[in-house]
């Protein structure tokens, strides 16, 4: 096999959950004895990659709740509920975080201090309700 060029396809493989770029492909020759694999020369390529854009957001929706039949969600100074929903392209990596800010108009306020909702992958989950 000396001097033969040898073309390995890995198909299927999950890209980065970012756009930085990968660490270094990796190369070793090993031999088998007895059922252990011993190596015999390794290299560190050099050779990269990244991903050219993230995921996106797309069919965005936000509806506004009327809270009860005389309409007091729809009024001027009322309470309101809102209801976000929107698709996602890409999977939210484990330590993703998505971000939902509140029009500053509304002087909406998830926590005391706050318009920002912050949800991480894990406690992201459908049919969510924030108080």
């Amino acid at each position: 096999m000396a001097g033969k060029e040898i073309s390995i396809t890995f198909s299927q493989v999950t890209n980065p959950s970012s756009t930085a770029p990968t660490a270094s492909f990796v190369f070793y020759s090993q031999e088998q004895v007895s059922g252990t694999y011993y190596s015999i020369d390794g290299i560190e390529s050099g050779l990269t990659y990244s991903v050219s854009g993230l995921g996106s957001l797309s069919t965005i929706s936000v509806t506004r709740d009327s809270l009860n039949a005389n309409n007091d969600g729809l009024k001027t100074g009322a309470a309101t509920n809102f209801l976000v929903t929107f698709t996602i392209t890409n999977e939210v990596p484990t330590d993703g975080v998505m971000t939902v800010i509140l029009p500053s108009e509304s002087d909406a306020k998830l926590s005391s201090s706050s318009t920002d909702y912050q949800c991480a992958a894990s406690d992201c989950s459908s049919g969510a309700s924030l108080t």
